[in-house]
This record gives structure tokens, C-alpha cells and sequence, in this order.
């Protein structure tokens, strides 16, 4: 039947993509711990930032390591903000 594949292909297609953001985030923790000047609750704070946007999540994961500290310190300063205006 043409609809139960067309279900299957969707279903496998949906657990490709969690799999996949699985490994995004997990990669994503693994550079960010490594860099110099942030804390647990700022490497955490960080997955939970970046790690929802996967286009975000790419660009950083290939940038170099000072732009990955400019970018995480302008990431952590808004959503700082964002918490103190809310």
C-alpha cells in the first residue's frame, strides 16, 4: 500500500533528522567544553542556545577558535539581557 510506505519513509526521514541533531549537539558540546574561559553552566548554557538552530550549530562547529569565543561571549551577553528585560 502507497500510503503505509509513504509513512515509513517519513518515520525513518524523522528518526534520520533526531539522529542527526543528536550528533550536532554532541559534536557542538565537545568544542564548546574545550574552549578556554567558560564554565559548566556557560558550556550548557551554550548547547541550549546554538544547539536550536542546526545552521547556527554548523557555522560555529567550523569556525576557529576565536571567533567560536567571540560568538559564544555575544550569545550568553543576549540571552543574559533577554532574562533580565523579561
Amino acid at each position: 500500500d502507497l500510503t503505509m510506505v509513504a509513512i515509513g519513509k517519513a518515520l525513518a526521514h524523522g528518526v534520520e533528522v533526531q539522529q542527526r541533531a543528536l550528533s550536532n549537539k554532541s559534536q557542538l558540546f565537545e568544542v564548546i567544553k574545550n574552549l578556554p574561559g567558560f564554565d559548566i553552566e556557560h558550556v550548557v548554557m551554550a548547547i541550549c542556545i546554538i544547539g536550536r538552530d542546526p545552521e547556527n550549530t554548523g557555522l560555529f562547529v567550523k569556525m576557529e577558535d576565536p571567533y567560536k569565543i567571540v560568538f559564544l561571549k555575544q550569545e550568553l551577553e543576549a540571552a543574559n539581557k533577554n532574562s533580565k528585560d523579561a
